[in-house]
């Protein structure tokens, strides 16, 4: 399984770092963080995907005429 960084996340949705760290304590996105005090945050490709693909307008069965 791939990583991406907050700040690769971030230039992805054209957000803000600290948005990034809001989906996450949100559940919006799965992170893991690295071993340490000053462990960093890594962002799944899988949980940017399945969120990105949540966020995705269906266009209508029915279409206007």
């Amino acid at each position: 399984m791939s990583y991406l960084t907050r700040a690769e996340v971030a230039a992805t949705l054209r957000v803000h770092e600290r948005t990034v760290d809001r989906y996450v304590r949100q559940g919006l996105l799965k992170a893991i963080k690295a071993p340490g005090p000053n462990g960093s945050v890594r962002i799944s490709e899988e949980s940017l995907k399945e969120y990105l693909e949540s966020q995705t307008v269906q266009p209508s069965a029915k279409a206007a005429s």
